[in-house]
């Protein structure tokens, strides 16, 4: 996936975080956002700057050997995939900064219908596939066969 920092920002609205509801017009602008910088996915921030999710997915950040995932507290949605891998991948809730995605040793975005997708690409940052990824995916794939993984 090639992602893009979208300019349109998440509103706090802490009254309606995590919740899939049908007010995704932020969403429909950044996709779009997207879409025009030719990118695969955008890349959404909070209004403070800190990396909430994707247009339509999670974001799972690697650093320093530990999975990271943005709390879900102001905005954002708490995916159906996402709450799967919180506990096996034993990840950490909290808002991290932009420079913090971009530092990571390995970035993935995740939803219910395409299961885990490797970040290759945001801005210029580049990311090889990372073991962290591969095994995540092969966690996914144990939970619900759906998301098994074709071998290359």
């Amino acid at each position: 996936m090639r992602l893009h920092v979208c300019a349109t920002r998440l509103a706090s609205q802490p009254a309606l975080a995590g919740i899939k509801h049908c007010n995704r017009l932020e969403q429909v602008l950044a996709r779009a956002e997207a879409e025009r910088a030719g990118a695969d996915e955008g890349l959404l921030l909070d209004f403070a700057g800190n990396a909430v999710g994707a247009t339509a997915a999670n974001l799972f950040a690697f650093s320093n050997g530990r999975w990271i995932t943005p709390a879900i507290v102001a905005c954002g949605i708490a995916g159906v995939c996402r709450a799967k891998l919180l506990s096996t991948l034993n990840a950490v809730e909290r808002m991290p900064m932009l420079a913090e995605v971009e530092a990571a040793d390995a970035v993935f975005l995740c939803n219910a219908v395409r299961g885990i997708l490797p970040v290759a690409r945001l801005g210029a940052r580049e990311w090889s596939p990372h073991p962290a990824v591969a095994a995540a995916r092969d966690m996914l794939s144990r939970l619900h066969p759906s998301f098994a993984v074709e071998p290359a």
